[in-house]
Parts: structure tokens; C-alpha cells; sequence
């Protein structure tokens, strides 16, 4: 990443010359420079860093995806800081003020540390960015850098970075934002209106998303008819397949009746000839016929 100080979006770290023999504090734009001042005799940096969160959020105005941008801020940050550690005593860190006040304690911190050297003159930092390119209004970007500053603090390398950084500052440290307050942001950015034309247009698919719900809801309610429907038909066909076995069961014991009868019948039409060969055999017999004027007496006697 580049050092420039003109930089829409400012690097992890802005470097600056400190000469103990009165000479302007000097930029150096790079970290390749920033060793080469520290190796000469003599040679003191100062260490400036911005928010991390408006660097990301700047990387990803400028087309970078959220993980690059910060991955891209924790190599910097990473870097400047393995400088500071070795070479603690002639290298200060120090946060880009936000406003006079923290630019006068500023002042009173570095003048405590380092009393022969200078200064440089920084700018302050704005504590309401303004829109970045891209962006359609200041409470966007404002948003866009809670987003940025939230995935930091998920990121436990970054957090860990960020601790460093707030403990090798010398004056006061930028307050970091709760997370809460940052999903707040985001949620105000996400849910305030955009004066933007494409909120037209997702506004016009969520009303047709809405409609296709509310057909989705018809089809289920249709849906749930027709399964009641189907388990009423279920009913109804469990009723005639019982139907159909009672039907089949009292088939079979007319059947069985009927041929219980049929041998009943039968067995009662052998009887009948049975008794009716025998009642011919005692006809036809000898002994009827003898007996037979007896018979007739004893019926007249019978009649008076």
C-alpha cells in the first residue's frame, strides 16, 4: 500500500522524519524509506495512524471486497509495527487528532518525549466522514465504516493489532467503537431511505415479492385444502376397503348357509324317500293285507 499524504484513502500509518537538529519533520512515503531514516545515526520516526475502519472502508470504496481491505490494512499496520518494535526508543506512535483539543495533548505528549524535535503539522482527522466516491450521502459512508470497523473487530488478528497499536500510542488514543454502536450504524445506513434510483427498483421487486408471498400463501392454503381434501378421500377409501371385507365376509357365509342348506334339503328329501319306501314296503306287505278287514272294522266300530 502506498504512502501518499493526498491519498483518498490514507494508508495504515502515515511516516515522518524527526531530526534532532531543528529540520522540518519530512514524509517518507514508504516503509523502505522509513528504514533507511532509522538506519542512519541519529534518525527518529514518528508513526501517524488513522482509523483503521475509515482505511478499510476507503479500500472498499475504491473496489477492493471487505476481507481484502482489511487483510490489506493488518499486513500495513502489521508491518510499521514490527518497525516500531525494533526500534522502540526512536520510533513514537501516534493517532491523527480529531479535533484542537486532542491536537493540544498531542502536542504536550510529544513535546514531554522528544523536546529537541518537531512536531508535523497534521491535519484532523473528521469525526463524521464525508461521503466517499461512490457513496450517496455522509450517513452512507458513516455506515460503510461501522461495516468496516465491525469485521475488525471480528477479525481476532486485527483486534490484536488494534491493541498494539492503542498501547505504543503516545497521547491520547481514538475511541474505538463498541460493537454494538457499529451494528447500530449499519442498521441505520441499511433501513433509512436512499434518494437513489435503484431503490425503485428493489422496492418495485420486494412489492413483487410481496405479491408472489401472497400467491405463495394462496398456493399453501390450497395446498392445505387439498391435503385435507386427500385425507378425507384417505378416510373414505379406508371405510370402503373395510366395506368391501365386510362385503367379502358376509358373501362367504351366505354361501356357507346356503350350502348348509342345500345339504339340509337334501338330507331331508333322502329322509322323505327313505320314510316313504318303507311306508311302501309295509303297503305291499301280507300282513297289511290280512290285517286290512280288521282295519276297517275297527274303524267303523270307531265311527259308532
Amino acid at each position: 500500500m502506498t504512502n501518499q499524504a493526498d491519498m483518498t484513502t490514507p494508508p495504515a500509518f502515515s511516516a515522518w522524519s524527526l531530526a534532532g537538529d531543528g529540520r522540518a519533520p519530512a514524509l517518507l512515503p514508504d516503509l523502505a524509506m522509513l528504514e533507511a531514516w532509522l538506519a542512519a545515526d541519529g534518525g527518529a520516526a514518528l508513526l501517524v495512524h488513522a482509523g483503521p475502519a475509515a482505511v478499510v472502508a476507503g479500500l472498499v470504496a475504491q473496489g477492493a471486497t471487505l476481507r481484502d481491505a482489511r487483510l490489506r490494512w493488518r499486513a500495513d499496520a502489521a508491518a510499521y509495527m514490527a518497525v516500531q518494535r525494533r526500534h522502540r526508543d526512536r520510533v513514537a506512535v501516534i493517532a491523527q487528532p480529531r479535533n484542537a483539543r486532542a491536537l493540544e495533548a498531542l502536542r504536550v505528549a510529544f513535546a514531554a518525549r522528544w523536546p529537541d524535535r518537531r512536531l508535523p503539522d497534521l491535519p484532523l482527522a473528521t469525526a463524521s466522514p464525508a461521503a466517499e466516491p461512490g457513496a450517496n450521502t455522509a450517513r452512507e459512508t458513516a455506515g460503510s465504516h461501522a461495516l468496516c470497523g465491525l469485521s475488525l473487530a471480528l477479525d481476532p488478528e486485527a483486534v490484536e493489532l488494534m491493541d498494539a497499536i492503542e498501547a505504543a500510542t503516545t497521547g491520547p488514543a481514538p475511541q474505538r467503537d463498541d460493537p454494538d454502536s457499529m451494528l447500530e450504524s449499519v442498521a441505520t445506513d441499511l433501513l433509512s431511505p436512499r434518494p437513489d434510483p435503484q431503490v425503485a427498483v428493489l422496492q418495485r421487486q420486494l412489492a413483487e415479492a410481496e405479491g408472489v408471498s401472497e400467491q405463495v400463501a394462496v398456493l399453501r392454503q390450497q395446498l392445505s385444502d387439498a391435503q385435507g381434501v386427500s385425507r378425507q378421500v384417505a378416510d373414505l377409501r379406508r371405510q370402503l376397503d373395510d366395506s368391501e371385507m365386510l362385503r367379502t365376509v358376509l358373501m362367504q357365509q351366505v354361501k356357507d348357509l346356503e350350502q348348509a342348506l342345500r345339504g339340509a334339503a337334501d338330507a331331508t328329501a333322502k329322509a322323505r324317500r327313505e320314510g316313504q319306501a318303507k311306508l311302501d314296503e309295509v303297503y305291499a306287505s301280507t300282513s297289511w293285507r290280512i290285517t286290512g278287514p280288521m282295519r276297517a272294522l275297527k274303524t267303523r266300530l270307531a265311527r259308532g
